[in-house]
């Protein structure tokens, strides 16, 4: 529901930084994002040191709807992806409202935070049977330790894990 609400949401610059949160990235590294950090031929793009939250440079593939709104949006040469109105780029302060109304949209409950994307992310793929290393280069962690506070595991995963391990016996 939540990728529908994004999907549809009809302001544009907001949609883009909404779909790449979807996809892992932390709300400081969407708004931040910058023209030159998409590499299209190569379908990668990254984050630089001064805006990623380990001060390393890290480099995420350009997932197939992420590339498409890139380009719809209209690519430019250069300068902040999700340029603000009276400041360089969006702010957290200016998104928070777009948020509110993306997740009246898909009716969740509105104490949802922006950050929880990330777990939700996490869970979904650690619960389709993503490895945890996998799950760190996605979020971008230097450890897998950090990755685990996003990964929990249900209860249908456990169940199908023990299945798989009687049908060895």
């Amino acid at each position: 529901d939540l990728y529908k609400a994004i999907q549809s949401y009809e302001i544009e610059k907001y949609k883009g930084i909404m779909l790449f949160l979807y996809f892992g990235r932390r709300l400081n590294e969407a708004l931040t994002l910058r023209w030159e950090n998409i590499d299209f031929d190569q379908k990668t793009y990254y984050i630089i040191v001064q805006y990623s939250k380990n001060r390393k440079r890290q480099e995420y593939p350009l997932i197939e709807p992420l590339e498409a709104f890139l380009v719809d949006y209209g690519v430019r040469k250069h300068g902040f992806i999700f340029a603000g109105e009276t400041t360089p780029h969006v702010t957290d302060d200016t998104f928070r409202g777009h948020w509110k109304k993306v997740l009246q949209l898909a009716g969740i409950d509105k104490k949802m935070r922006i950050h929880d994307t990330r777990h939700l992310l996490g869970n979904t793929m650690v619960n389709q049977g993503e490895t945890l290393e996998a799950l760190s280069k996605v979020f971008g962690h230097s450890s897998v330790a950090v990755t685990k506070r996003y990964a929990k595991t249900n209860l249908a995963t456990a169940d199908r894990v023990l299945g798989k391990y009687m049908d060895e016996k």
